[in-house]
């Protein structure tokens, strides 16, 4: 029951602080002067100062924020307020913290699929599955038989066997599988939908 509670708070921290951090970088790269970075809201748990910025954590962790100067019509004088930079580092402050959380999607999904490589259909014609009542089971095709060839055709990949079949709806079609190391030829009649 906790961990239902725990998990989703500490996966939306890691969403905002990648968030708020993109806003953060941005400013900074900018040349703005950010007064605070912040976790959370409401009353302070935790702060220290490093250089001009206040980073604190807040007693409740549901968002964060960046207190940049001159955004609040607040240090309106100095040039390094938010309103005193050209509209381009304004633009790229403000689309921080998007691009952020797509490069954390993108390195999220990168790290997945490194852990667990990508997983691709292999296009070999072996029979997945076979529907109830379809030609294909009326004449004995199994879900991992191999489909060799049809009416003398060779058939090497699965996209192989629509090609050849396309055609040939309500045609007798011999086809020769390979079911469980033993070959065996079946006389299929497909229908207009393909079964």
């Amino acid at each position: 029951m906790l961990n239902a509670i725990i998990a989703p708070v500490i996966v939306f921290a890691i969403i905002v602080i990648v968030h708020e951090g993109g806003h953060f970088f941005m400013a900074k790269l900018t040349g703005m002067k950010v007064d605070e970075f912040a976790v959370g809201f409401g009353p302070k748990i935790v702060s220290f100062r490093k250089g001009e910025t206040l980073y604190s954590l807040r007693a409740i962790p549901l968002g964060g924020y960046n207190k940049i100067a001159g955004m609040n019509r607040d240090d309106l004088d100095d040039p390094r307020a938010f309103r005193q930079r050209p509209t381009w580092a304004k633009l790229l402050v403000i689309a921080g913290g998007a691009l952020f959380n797509i490069l954390l999607a993108f390195f999220i999904f990168t790290a997945i699929f490194f852990i667990n490589g990508i997983h691709t259909f292999k296009d070999i014609p072996v029979a997945g599955s076979v529907l109830e009542e379809s030609s294909a089971a009326r004449a004995g095709i199994k879900a991992g038989d191999k489909i060799i060839s049809i009416n003398e055709e060779k058939v090497e990949r699965w996209e192989d066997i629509g090609r050849i079949v396309s055609d040939k709806a309500g045609r007798v079609l011999s086809v020769v599988i390979d079911s469980e190391g033993v070959k065996k030829t079946v006389t299929v009649i497909p229908k207009d939908n393909g079964e």
